[in-house]
């Protein structure tokens, strides 16, 4: 199935708006969180982070989520209204997305296969930021282990993530729309043929908008630099 085709036909897309303060104003925080915003705890490995980064904070973002666009329209232009001013984030990013693809994988008994591809990561550009990402959630403690051994053997970043059922853990991969579009297919059916994964998703984010603090070292993410065999 055509993923790209999938996206298009959703009868809805959903909008993210997620806050990294790694260092910002308690107020700023406090308007966020009366605008609707939710506090999300995450972690992710130190691998993670782009080169000499690591130390700085990320434990936290805040996160808006809606289905309107006209909703989304609002919020994000009130986030950088607030930005604008100058004193609301010293250190950290904002980025805006809309999720252009959404599958739940069935649940289904692990079964080995090759590795679709494999992903070597490295620090953004200075001020570059994704284009695109993906993200694979699943059930941390219920999944196979065989299954989330592949996904990090394929060079996927990892963290975690509570969700109302439990710990969730979530791969991604983070890069240019050419990459993510030459991944998203392959990484989809290797899920499906793979099984092994409990409450299992993978979805593309598109980053739509996006602000970074002036700051040196904020932590970027690393990004997809080579896609091989």
């Amino acid at each position: 199935m055509d993923t790209s085709a999938h996206a298009q036909a959703a009868s809805r897309s959903e909008f993210h708006i997620h806050v990294d303060p790694i260092d910002a104003a308690t107020s700023f925080e406090e308007l966020l969180l009366a605008e609707g915003f939710v506090r999300v705890e995450y972690a992710l490995e130190p691998s993670t982070f782009e080169t000499n980064a690591a130390d700085f904070c990320h434990d936290h973002h805040l996160t808006y989520k809606t289905f309107s666009s006209r909703e989304y329209k609002k919020v994000s232009d009130f986030v950088f209204a607030l930005l604008d001013e100058g004193q609301a984030i010293r250190r950290g990013y904002v980025e805006c997305e809309c999720v252009t693809f959404r599958e739940a994988l069935p649940q289904a008994p692990y079964r080995s296969n090759p590795l679709p591809f494999r992903l070597e990561m490295s620090s953004p550009s200075p001020s570059a930021f994704r284009e695109s990402e993906i993200h694979v959630t699943l059930d941390s403690e219920r999944s196979d282990p065989r299954l989330l051994k592949k996904l990090r053997e394929i060079g996927m970043l990892k963290g975690t993530i509570p969700k109302p059922w439990g710990k969730a853990s979530i791969f991604t991969a983070q890069g240019t729309q050419e990459q993510i579009d030459r991944i998203r297919e392959p990484l989809w059916d290797f899920l499906r043929r793979s099984g092994g994964g409990v409450r299992c998703t993978i979805k593309e984010e598109k980053t739509v908008r996006y602000w970074l603090s002036h700051a040196v070292g904020i932590g970027l993410p690393q990004v997809i630099s080579t896609i091989g065999n």
